[in-house]
């Protein structure tokens, strides 16, 4: 059988200390290893879409990604319990990477030291890494959520390492924009991808290989008496029927709140002026 070498961890983002374990698992790769990365699916909102979650680890060269729901079954394993049932009879690991905070099994009674004496009982190797610190922050997914929550961008991409991205189909819209001179394009995100604060942001718009520039409104349209928070985008010198077509709107700079204006002359006119800002 072959050596497999395995992370396991929720991987929120897969933002730069995540990305130790994974490139620890890439090297291990070239030394003969099968590589896999074990998701917990823990049912909250997402950093990363499952499917970016995915191919975030795939893209590094691992070889395998698999979800692992949190379950009341899950959680109710002892810490031994969990690793005959996943590591061993499940994935057959002989390496297990982690960072130094991972806890598993039922009330999170088991640590590294724990798995490291079930690692030398069952015969498999534990290395840990600790967390990463980038100007003074330790980096982790509930920094990334908070900066996320306050539309801060920029140090959010600094944490993680990528761009915030929502990619979908573009779905019928009430078509409100087209009536005030702004036609949008709509799509929802991915099931429990957290959306940053609601506001407008500009972005850029990937659509068949090719980058436009949009502005993006992301929230429920409280002028108009939306509810379902979505992501609605108008496209800067374009013009075309795109509906049905996949997309990707990638955030660039917040602009602004989300506001509620008092009519749609006051929409459009904000609007005018935020289109102008993001002209630049």
């Amino acid at each position: 059988m072959d050596k497999v070498a395995i992370t396991i961890g929720k991987f929120d983002g897969f933002h730069k200390g995540h990305m130790l374990l994974i490139n620890r698992l890439a090297e291990l790769k070239k030394k003969g290893y099968h590589t896999i990365v074990c998701l917990i699916d823990a049912g909250r909102p997402r950093i990363l879409s499952l499917d970016q979650q995915k191919e975030a680890a795939l893209s590094s060269g691992i070889d395998k990604v698999r979800v692992m729901k949190f379950t009341s079954q899950f959680s109710s394993l002892s810490p031994e319990e969990f690793v005959r049932t996943y590591l061993l009879d499940e994935l057959h690991a002989s390496y297990v990477v982690i960072g130094n905070d991972f806890s598993f099994g039922c009330n999170r009674s088991g640590n590294v030291a724990t798995l490291k004496e079930l690692g030398s009982k069952y015969g498999f190797a534990v290395e840990s890494f600790n967390k990463l610190v980038i100007d003074g922050n330790i980096v982790s997914s509930s920094l990334i959520r908070e900066l996320l929550s306050d539309g801060n961008i920029k140090a959010a991409e600094k944490y993680l390492g990528r761009k915030i991205c929502f990619t979908n189909e573009v779905v019928h819209g009430r078509h409100l924009g087209t009536g005030i001179g702004f036609p949008t394009l709509n799509i929802y995100p991915e099931e429990r991808h957290m959306l940053p604060r609601y506001g407008v942001y500009k972005t850029d718009v990937l659509l068949d290989g090719v980058r436009y520039t949009g502005f993006t409104n992301i929230g429920v349209k409280p002028t108009v008496n939306g509810d379902k928070a979505g992501i609605e985008t108008f496209v800067l010198d374009f013009n075309k029927d795109i509906y049905g077509s996949k997309v990707s709107i990638v955030l660039n700079d917040f602009i602004r709140p989300e506001m509620k204006f008092s009519n749609l002359d006051e929409l459009k006119l904000q609007i005018r002026k935020d289109i102008e800002k993001i002209r630049g």
